[in-house]
C-alpha cells in the first residue's frame, strides 16, 4: 500500500493541490491558498529495515488507483528493477 514506511529512513516530495473546483456558490476557479488542497501524489526513497547495500535502495511513485484519499505504490523501482503494484520489483 501506499502508507508511509513505519521505522524506515526515507525522504520524499510530496504533490499537493487544490481538486480544481471552485469553492461552493463560487464561479470563480479554485484560488491557491484559498481552497482547500490536498495530497495529489509522492515520490518517497529509501532502504527497507535491515537493507544498507547501495543496490537494496527503492523509490516508489505513489498515486491514487482508487477514488479515496489513501495513496498506493504505483511504481516501485529497487536495484535497477521496476515493478508496478507489487512489493519486490522484478523487471529490468
Amino acid at each position: 500500500t501506499g502508507a508511509m514506511p513505519a521505522g524506515q529512513p526515507f525522504s520524499g516530495l510530496c504533490f499537493k493541490s487544490n481538486d480544481g473546483i471552485a469553492t461552493a456558490g463560487s464561479n470563480t476557479a479554485p484560488v491557491s491558498g484559498t481552497d482547500a488542497s490536498y495530497e495529489s501524489s509522492r515520490i518517497i526513497s529509501g532502504w527497507t529495515n535491515g537493507e544498507q547495500a547501495w543496490n537494496q535502495s527503492w523509490v516508489k511513485f505513489q498515486t491514487h488507483s482508487a477514488n479515496t484519499s489513501a495513496l498506493t505504490d504505483d511504481m516501485i523501482i529497487k536495484g535497477g528493477k521496476v515493478g508496478t503494484e507489487i512489493i519486490l520489483p522484478s523487471k529490468k
